[in-house]
């Protein structure tokens, strides 16, 4: 009995087993063993090769090669990558380290993996009132300037990326962006958080934005490669719009770490609160958020100099466009036009000016007799020296002989020329050699108007050989500027070697012991760069003090120079405060000079011209808050 009653207790197992061997294939496809396992969650952890990746937001150094990965959460495991997969097998996840499955491909499909970029509108879609950037405040149209209005909402755009999978390589470009991925499966779509919503006015789903979009959305703040420390932190903020008026999220607390600026989640940004968020994250965790005019008042500051400043413009040529300029070795300047030579000491102040001559002029030279010119006169093109005593000689009509064949026989005869350039150089005689420039050649002629030699320049490209005028005689080059910003640069044997490009327009150019001034019409100025094209200084720069008087403000090192992460704060008409950014390597602070800060296209580099017309002050950090 009890045998009888063992085998019976296999029966049902054997019919099974039949059944299983009989049934029709199609009841294991994948399809139907997908149904297995479902999705319960998306996240994103983030890191790179050397490290376990985690779900935590970062602040990477500029060159870190940073990964995002998707991870799926089902039951109580937690998947990434397929088999065989070289991707990370561990992720730490609400500070755990936990251990990853592979997804099984074979038994529950492939999945289709999408990832997002999440940015921020530049500016609201519906500006209130008229002032079209996010402000939490009331602006100066609306009255009540700065007065609380109400929390601003944040608008955010979603971009699709072209790169699919378990794993996302991020781009090494400074600045805040975030990211979210959702994955397609069983025809249901599951996402990280930061998920579109439409009728919510930020973009983004109700459950993933106070006051901004929440911190839960994966983010990575990338550092720039600026030498300058805070700067770096700075330029981690581009991507983040501004927001007037940001404010702490948790009123009245106003903890520092839930400030709208805060790296911890940065969402908005104005002058003063880019900074503080960048001394924050640099370790300066006591720091609460400020407005400009503290810092200006030396909060966290101490002053570089003790008086207010304002560059003005200075304006040389009222009611006068000049045509060229002339360099001495002496370091004076001639500048001429019309029938006017204005003559200007190292400095451009005006030292005399000869008016009202009696031929236009073309170009001119200086030598130490006097000025040479080439003027036109009764419509005839002539050479003219203007002497130390202004009286004026005319000296001869350039003439140069030519060849021309009448019934195959070759006649000499003298053509004039209208040159439009001229330089002048001492000679082994103790003469003076004329340098003249017409159509593609350099005649020189002694002082009685004889030619001795022709230089005939190699063309180059059409496109860049579009000469404007004068030339400029150096001690081994000749230059020669052309259209679109540029000067071409020949040897003495009329050999093309080089062009300068000085990226704007050129109306004329003298070099100089191996520097060049040169002036430009739009707007006309005169600025002096070295002979590689950089920029040096422009004398229509001036700063003053408080007393009106002209101040030079030296960039270096030393504890008197301005330094590169300084503040230069404007306190007049507004207050708003800039970093200095890069100094054009003259080592004097100028207009071209960059300053860096928070604007309306949130972090913004300007040219220091913007200080024009403005009173500013210069500030330093305090040397207990750490750079």
């Amino acid at each position: 009995m009890k045998k009888y009653l063992r085998y019976s207790s296999l029966l049902p197992s054997f019919f099974l087993i039949l059944t299983l061997i009989l049934s029709p294939p199609f009841l294991f496809t994948k399809k139907a063993l997908s149904k297995k396992i479902s999705i319960d969650r998306v996240l994103i952890v983030s890191g790179d090769k050397n490290s376990i990746p985690d779900d935590k937001n970062k602040i990477v150094k500029y060159d870190s090669e940073i990964y995002l990965y998707a991870i799926v959460k089902s039951g109580g495991n937690y998947y990434l990558g397929y088999e065989k997969s070289h991707l990370p097998s561990k992720a730490k996840i609400n500070g755990k380290i936990h251990s990853l499955k592979r997804w099984e491909s074979n038994t529950w499909g492939t999945l289709d993996i999408r990832w997002y970029k999440i940015m921020p509108r530049e500016a609201p879609s519906k500006p209130k009132g008229s002032y079209k950037w996010y402000s939490n405040v009331f602006s100066e149209e609306e009255g009540e300037e700065g007065k609380w209005r109400g929390w601003q909402i944040i608008e955010y755009e979603q971009y699709p990326l072209k790169e699919r999978g378990w794993s996302l390589k991020l781009d090494k470009k400074p600045g805040t962006e975030r990211f979210r991925v959702e994955i397609v499966f069983n025809g249901k779509t599951i996402s990280s958080p930061g998920r579109p919503s439409p009728n919510h006015p930020s973009g983004i789903s109700p459950e993933d934005y106070d006051k901004g979009i929440k911190e839960n959305v994966h983010r990575i703040s990338r550092l720039s490669n600026h030498p300058n420390r805070l700067i770096r932190y700075i330029e981690a903020l581009r991507g983040v719009p501004w927001l007037w008026g940001a404010d702490y999220r948790d009123p009245p607390k106003n903890t520092p770490s839930k400030h709208q600026s805060d790296f911890t989640n940065p969402v908005g940004i104005e002058c003063s609160s880019l900074l503080v968020s960048a001394l924050r994250a640099m370790g300066n965790k006591n720091l609460i958020y400020t407005t400009t005019e503290n810092i200006a008042m030396g909060k966290y500051t101490q002053p570089i100099t003790s008086t207010t400043l304002t560059l003005v413009r200075k304006s040389f040529f009222k009611n006068w466009i000049p045509k060229g300029i002339y360099w001495t070795k002496e370091g004076r300047f001639y500048v001429y036009g019309s029938r006017k030579i204005q003559i200007r000491d190292k400095d451009f102040n005006l030292i005399t000016e000869i008016e009202k001559l009696p031929f236009e002029i073309i170009d001119i030279a200086v030598a130490e007799e006097g000025i040479y010119c080439i003027g036109e006169k009764d419509f005839v093109t002539k050479i003219f020296l203007i002497e130390k005593n202004k009286k004026i000689k005319e000296l001869f009509v350039p003439e140069v002989e030519r060849i021309i064949k009448i019934k195959e026989k070759d006649y000499t005869c003298k053509v004039k020329i209208t040159p439009v350039g001229i330089e002048v150089k001492n000679s082994d005689d103790n003469g003076k050699r004329l340098y003249l420039f017409d159509l593609y050649k350099i005649y020189i002629f002694d002082q009685q108007g004889k030619r001795l030699k022709t230089i005939s320049l190699e063309k180059i490209n059409d496109k860049e050989q579009n000469f404007v005028g004068t030339f400029s005689l150096g001690e081994r080059y000749l230059y020669f500027p052309l259209q679109k910003g540029k000067i071409a640069v020949y040897n003495m044997e009329g050999k093309f070697i080089k062009v300068i490009n000085f990226k704007e327009e050129i109306l004329d150019a003298s070099f100089n012991r191996g520097k060049v001034a040169i002036i430009h019409p739009f707007p006309l100025r005169v600025e002096i760069y070295n002979e590689k094209g950089l920029f040096m200084f422009d004398f229509g720069d001036v700063f003053l003090n408080e007393k009106g008087k002209r101040v030079k403000i030296k960039i270096g090192s030393s504890p008197s120079d301005l330094q590169v992460g300084d503040l230069l704060i404007t306190v007049s008409p507004t207050y708003h405060l800039l970093v200095l950014y890069e100094d054009n390597g003259n080592r004097i602070l100028d207009s071209e000079d960059k300053v860096i800060c928070a604007g309306h296209h949130g972090v913004e580099i300007r040219k220091v011209s913007y200080f024009e017309k403005r009173k500013f002050v210069l500030r330093r950090l305090d040397p207990s808050i750490k750079r």
